[in-house]
């Protein structure tokens, strides 16, 4: 095989900045950047909407305040904020309230896990929402609900197998309004949710969306159900019957009411008529845009379509009763809770809308992708574990899955992540076998490409100065000793352009160089560099 000439080799490696350097770098910055805002507290999370941070008039902080003032304890040890991901529930060993406000951020599988695992402990769930995410939610507990309709009940007798927050329009209602009809006016309360309606007249929305569910509509030929979604007519508060889901959301943005109107397709006020469980309810009804349900003996679930009801804005409002409704909406939910259980609230603030600049949006994304792997677990009550008592029941079983994750989530992450950090390393010799052919670049070339790129600026002085005396010896071939004082006499034989202490100057420096006497950073190794490269240039070399 033919062995490559020194003409005919370049190193394999390539200069610049490498993948894991690149990769490092992008990490600091995605960790760093939002640690940045944190601590110099640029900008925060107090402008997201339905925020409890936020005091403004499309923030929740009236609402927070008097949750923490009234249920929060003498420290607020009964408050909790999950600015991450919802699995953090697992990590709660205490029952109360979930307030999910307003969520836009999509929730995972584990999360909405999460969610059920908490119900089953006895947990409590306000959730509100109109054109967010909180359908994610509600689409799991449909299809457990139709789960369990299969296994148990063969779905002969339940009449109702879902429940969702209707995105397809917004509820307009030309009976009763504020400014316009995407503002209505809610003046129809039920009596049979307790004290939810105590003491409100009316309250006010702001492009509400209505609460659906999925029904049975009827049977096919076979005799099976068929379920179909519709308007759910029956709530705390429901709008009049002259209301109506008006799907062209754009129109109405741009108040064009003068051609706004039900069409064909839209949903119009609801006609029902059946008996269930007591309940019998026919005729043409409003849309619910609140709908309180029972959990077991302590647990509640309430739904309400939008989250403008709670926002300060209405809360201040002194026309309408947003403020006596939403009071009496968390102290309906509570008061399920004895003092010996010790509720806790937790406000979900890590899946509503944050700010591009905001250091919650990628704070938060950054824990939902901890806590995603080390929080979550299996579900505590199929382990027999109450919150309330977790020493009751099969708590080892429960625990030995958080503490597997939460041990080796830290070293999967560095065995992953180790390939891709940059190692320090010293330069290794230029070996034949680690080079390629590659015409047009000399062998001194590729020798200096190399120093350069470790920054062994001694060595490319030196790799240059002996360039500089075999130049010399080619030419004159002067077989003597080359110490910087001869070479200085031979050189300026050569060439009148410089004098003998400019030549000797630059010599002397190489040499001290070459021997390792001086060191040289990048600045002036590049000036003695060109200045060495020029002497050679006047030899002719």
């Amino acid at each position: 095989m033919r062995q490559l000439s020194k003409t005919e080799v370049v190193e394999t490696g390539k200069p610049g900045v490498s993948r894991g350097l690149f990769l490092l770098i992008a990490l600091l910055l995605l960790t760093g950047f939002p640690l940045f805002m944190s601590i110099t507290g640029i900008s925060g999370h107090e402008e997201a909407t339905f925020s409890i941070y936020n005091d403004d008039w499309d923030g929740c902080s009236e609402f927070g305040n008097y949750v923490k003032e009234q249920y929060g304890g003498e420290d607020g040890e009964n408050i909790q904020i999950i600015t991450s991901s919802l699995t953090m529930l697992n990590r709660v060993n205490r029952t109360g309230i979930l307030i999910m406000m307003g969520p836009t951020i999509g929730y995972g599988f584990t999360e909405t896990i999460a969610i059920v695992d908490w119900i089953i402990g006895g947990g409590s769930i306000l959730l509100v929402n109109d054109f967010g995410s909180a359908n994610d939610i509600l689409d799991l507990f449909t299809s457990l609900m139709k789960l369990a309709a299969l296994q148990f009940s063969g779905q002969e007798d339940i009449p109702v197998l879902g429940l969702k927050f209707n995105t397809s329009g917004v509820l307009l209602d030309v009976g009763s309004y504020d400014t316009n009809p995407a503002m209505p006016v809610i003046t129809e309360f039920s009596d049979e949710f307790g004290d939810i309606t105590s003491g409100v007249d009316k309250i006010i929305c702001n492009y509400p969306s209505i609460i659906s569910m999925y029904y049975k509509s009827g049977e096919d030929e076979d005799g099976d159900p068929i379920y179909k979604w519709y308007p759910v007519p029956y709530g705390a508060a429901s709008s009049t019957t002259t209301a109506w889901i008006e799907t062209d959301v754009d129109a109405v943005k741009r108040g064009d009411w003068d051609n706004i109107k039900p069409d064909g397709g839209e949903w119009g006020p609801p006609y029902f008529s059946y008996n269930y469980s007591g309940i019998s309810v026919s005729g043409y009804l409003g849309f619910s845009i609140a709908l309180p349900l029972p959990l077991g003996d302590e647990g509640k679930f309430m739904l309400v379509s939008d989250p403008d009801i709670f926002a300060n804005a209405a809360w201040e409002n002194a026309e309408y009763d947003n403020q006596r409704f939403a009071k009496n909406i968390i102290d309906w939910m509570i008061s399920g809770y004895s003092s010996d259980d010790n509720p806790v609230i937790i406000f979900d603030e890590g899946h509503i809308t944050q700010k591009p600049y905001s250091s919650m949006l990628y704070f938060g994304a950054y824990l939902r992708t901890i806590t995603q792997y080390t929080a979550f677990s299996l579900s505590p009550a199929l382990f027999g574990v109450d919150y309330r008592n977790p020493s009751e029941g099969n708590l080892s079983a429960y625990l030995w899955v958080n503490v597997f994750l939460a041990l080796f989530f830290p070293l999967i992450v560095i065995m992953v992540g180790s390939r891709w950090i940059p190692k320090k390393r010293a330069p290794r010799p230029l070996l034949m076998t680690r080079l390629k052919r590659y015409y047009a670049r000399s062998y001194f070339a590729v020798k200096m490409r190399y120093f350069l790129q470790f920054k062994q600026y001694e060595r490319a002085t030196a790799l240059i100065y002996r360039r500089l005396k075999r130049t010399l010896i080619k030419k004159l071939h002067y077989r003597g000793p080359l110490d910087p004082k001869t070479l200085t006499d031979l050189i300026s034989k050569e060439t009148t352009k410089f004098s003998k202490e400019q030549i000797m100057q630059r010599l002397v420096l190489a040499e001290n160089v070459s021997k390792g006497a001086v060191t040289l950073d990048e600045e002036k190794f590049l000036k003695l560099f060109l200045a060495l490269k020029e002497l050679i240039g006047e030899l002719g070399g």
